[in-house]
């Protein structure tokens, strides 16, 4: 037989610490550092292994396995595989009588073979005062593995990790997604999305990993959102990057040899670098922020070329002498030109706080949208305005408030994901940041009818050009206003036919009135709306009964610590399938209180659901309380009730993907 031919791993320092025709018996303390402990020993020994020289053990190793493993590593040196070291590893996950019968029937074959040059190694877990069967019955061999520092085993990972590279930065929001997708696009290759969050083991990530049929056009775009087992997700990634091959019980997956981009989700403390060490020995890119990185859409018809055509006429001062402002965008503007505008009128030098492309998307969104229907309102041409109000600026006043609206929307989201950052350390733990609409004038245009709606808290603050468009009516105090009289303010910006609704009783009030303006003007601009606020506040029902005001159709999920993926699925595939008759509000019920963060996060942050879009008539909200971190209470009795109170209220901290989108009531 011709020799296979070992990869040599260039200068790790080899160590002669396995001898041929001898057990190797290693031991380690740190599970989550099994893929480390592996690169070490064979570093040691001069080669990188190969996915034939593995065998890593898990809770469905059948016995027939762990024999065929053993008898080709002695068998290997006749049948042209000499020198080549195998190593079976997590031994300790196998039953007590697994142990005993591959301890015994690897005896058998020392003795049978004592005099073949085999190559085999055990690796296995030692804990602390615990009893380990096959540890204690090679004591003799067993030995720990000296860790190869950090630097040569970046050096001795990098070299194979060609085509890796592991994307992160500071905050959400920097535009990671988007950069896998530039390189993969020049490298002519198409993304695909491969997402990894909450409870998923090895088992699920490999049969996840063969449903997605990865192709040699396509890169592997791996997005982990968290890692409720992070040894398992760690040795899922060393299998994958090392071997571009996985493998559980009898499924093995193998992917073609192509680009792969692993996107590690934004944390205050950076967890997943910390809790998954295989990311920190690919090549990084780090991304900060850069409004150079911001991309621009080309479209003309997409919100930013809208936003940045009129912010345009404003910084020239022609929103009030240029007629026809809702029909001439002819060409797109320049990205960089873009660029200049939103660093000008969104990101001054009082905001350099606001640091997010996702927080410019908000921004773009819910200002494009207010001018598309302030613009395409048959009562507000220029001449129209100069004509019945005889006021010359008043466009550039609209616009003006707008802009302030708008940006106002992201600054209440930057409130509240401070919040929760400070939230994350007991100094702030009982902090709470309220939803802040005193100094909202929030417009509403009917481009079908000759009317607008303005709606405020304090009507001295609103501006004599603006009083204007009431045509001198004089203007209404909303705080002593009955419910019905501002149920009918409701009706007005929100209703879409003038069929009489059955409504259930609900205490209306201006404060819910400028809370349900908000939210109608965000849910317009299809941007998800997340509510975090205490329990009682009144959350879901006000969400439920603008629902019934808009006449649209809300499916609730009403989450908790003990729900399902499976339950998960079916509803939102439930609701997809209503999605397609028209408009449809999913709101999922306290989200921060279940298992399954991550996944959801996905869907609210890029309106995915495994892996796949969700229909554009879906609206998402979703109601949340707020986080605060754990005292360690002294008392015993205290402990207790402490323990069945958090059975029913604990709470996570949301991810940072989603608290964009976070408003604290």
């Amino acid at each position: 037989n011709t020799p296979i031919q070992l990869l040599k791993i260039k200068d790790a320092g080899q160590r002669e610490i396995i001898t041929k025709g001898k057990l190797f018996v290693a031991t380690y303390t740190d599970k989550i550092q099994v893929p480390n402990t592996i690169m070490s020993l064979y570093a040691s020994y001069g080669y990188y292994p190969e996915p034939w020289q593995i065998l890593i053990s898990t809770s469905s190793t059948t016995m027939e396995e762990l024999i065929i493993f053993v008898k080709r590593s002695f068998y290997a040196s006749s049948n042209g595989y000499k020198n080549s070291l195998f190593c079976i590893v997590n031994l300790e996950i196998l039953d007590f009588e697994f142990q005993y019968n591959l301890v015994n029937y690897i005896k058998v074959m020392q003795l049978e073979y004592k005099n073949e040059d085999y190559l085999l190694a055990l690796l296995c877990y030692r804990k602390s005062e615990m009893s380990n069967y096959i540890l204690d019955q090679f004591s003799l061999e067993a030995q720990e593995i000296n860790e190869l520092d950090a630097e040569t085993l970046k050096e001795v990972y990098q070299e194979l990790f060609t085509n890796i590279t592991c994307i992160s930065s500071d905050l959400s929001g920097q535009g990671k997604t988007e950069w896998i997708k530039d390189v993969s696009y020049s490298k002519q290759k198409i993304p695909l999305s491969f997402l990894i969050s909450d409870n998923m083991n090895l088992k699920c990530l490999v049969n996840k990993l063969k449903a997605c049929k990865l192709k040699q056009i396509q890169s592997l775009h791996i997005n982990i959102l968290s890692a409720d087992y992070p040894e398992e997700v760690n040795l899922f990634l060393f299998e994958l990057l090392t071997f571009k091959l996985v493998s559980y019980n009898n499924v093995i997956v193998s992917i073609p040899d192509t680009f792969i981009f692993i996107e590690i989700s934004s944390s205050a403390n950076q967890n997943l670098l910390r809790y998954l060490p295989i990311l920190r020995f690919s090549h990084h890119k780090y991304l900060n922020w850069n409004i150079e990185n911001f991309r621009v859409s080309q479209e003309i018809t997409s919100p930013i070329q809208i936003v940045c055509h009129y912010l345009k006429l404003y910084d020239l001062e022609k929103i009030d002498t240029e007629e026809n402002l809702g029909h001439d965008i002819k060409y797109p503007l320049p990205e960089e030109f873009c660029q200049h505008l939103i660093m000008k009128y969104f990101l001054n030098k009082s905001d350099k706080y606001i640091l997010s492309f996702k927080c410019i998307e908000i921004f773009v969104n819910i200002l494009a949208d207010q001018l598309i229907r302030f613009l395409s309102s048959q009562y507000f041409t220029i001449n129209d305005l100069k004509l019945n109000l005889k006021e010359a600026n008043i466009g550039s006043t609209i616009i003006k408030s707008l802009l302030s609206t708008s940006k106002d929307f992201v600054i209440q989201s930057i409130k509240a994901k401070s919040a929760q950052f400070k939230s994350l350390t007991s100094e702030y733990e009982n902090k709470i940041y309220q939803f802040d609409n005193s100094n909202y004038n929030i417009y509403f245009f009917n481009p079908n009818t000759l009317s607008s709606y303005i709606l405020y808290n304090d009507k001295n603050e609103v501006s004599d050009n603006i009083k204007l468009l009431l045509n001198g009516q004089e203007l209404e105090d909303y705080n002593t206003m009955t419910t019905t009289e501002l149920l009918i303010k409701l009706e007005t910006i929100a209703r879409r036919s003038n069929e009489e609704l059955n409504l259930p009783e609900y205490a209306l009030t201006t404060d819910n009135l400028m809370k349900m303006a908000l939210i109608l003007l965000r849910v317009r601009a299809n941007i998800p709306v997340v509510i975090c606020g205490e329990a009682g506040c009144s959350k879901t029902s006000l969400i439920t009964y603008l629902a019934m005001i808009v006449e649209v159709q809300l499916c609730t999920l009403n989450l908790h610590a003990g729900i399902d993926e499976e339950t998960i699925m079916i509803f939102i595939n439930d609701t997809l399938k209503k999605a397609e008759k028209g408009e449809t509000w999913i709101l999922l019920d306290e989200i921060n209180t279940c298992n399954r963060l991550g996944l959801l996060a996905d869907l609210i942050s890029n309106k995915k659901f495994k892996d796949k879009p969700i229909h554009p008539n879906i609206r998402l909200f979703a109601t949340c309380n707020p986080y605060r971190h754990c005292k360690r209470i002294q008392s015993e009795a205290r402990h207790v009730i402490e323990n069945k109170i958090n059975l029913v209220y604990q709470v996570k901290p949301l991810p940072d993907q989603i608290l964009d989108y976070v408003w604290d009531f």
